[in-house]
């Protein structure tokens, strides 16, 4: 049968299609009865790799272990550097300056600056830098696999 040919009536039959198949592999299997009169198709559910919730919960805690606490961040040249990084005519020139502050004074000091400069792409923009640098880092460290 080509790709070309027209359609026929007995094609649109899906049901018989599908159950002559379903049929022919219950023969060729252990045979099930109670399946092969109901016409139902019964799919077995995934099993979950052993260890896994295991293996989740320990990559959690070494990524956690590398976390310092928690510090506010200072906001006393927000009103500063947020007029700097809003200078800047190119977003990319915009993400360079919150990634430096981001490195020196903290993400949450950067995304404060960012939130200041209150333009949402340049927000975005830096959010996907920092996701992206974040996973390469965990990714370097072994502490996640790239997928």
């Amino acid at each position: 049968m080509s790709v070309l040919d027209p359609i026929s009536k007995g094609d649109l039959n899906l049901k018989d299609k599908f159950m002559e198949k379903t049929e022919d592999s219950e023969k060729n299997s252990s045979g099930q009865g109670a399946e092969k009169e109901s016409g139902e198709i019964k799919y077995a559910p995934e099993k979950n790799k052993e260890g896994a919730p295991e293996k989740k919960e320990e990559t959690y805690s070494k990524i956690l272990s590398q976390v310092t606490s928690y510090k506010p961040a200072d906001t006393q040249n927000l009103e500063e550097d947020a007029r700097k990084v809003q200078a800047e005519k190119e977003v990319k020139a915009k993400i360079t300056k919150l990634v430096g502050l981001a490195r020196g004074k903290g993400v949450i000091y950067a995304v404060k600056v960012a939130r200041k400069v209150e333009d949402n792409y340049t927000l975005d923009e830096f959010h996907d830098c920092l996701a992206h640098e974040f996973q390469a880092a965990l990714i370097k460290e072994g502490l996640i696999k790239e997928i």
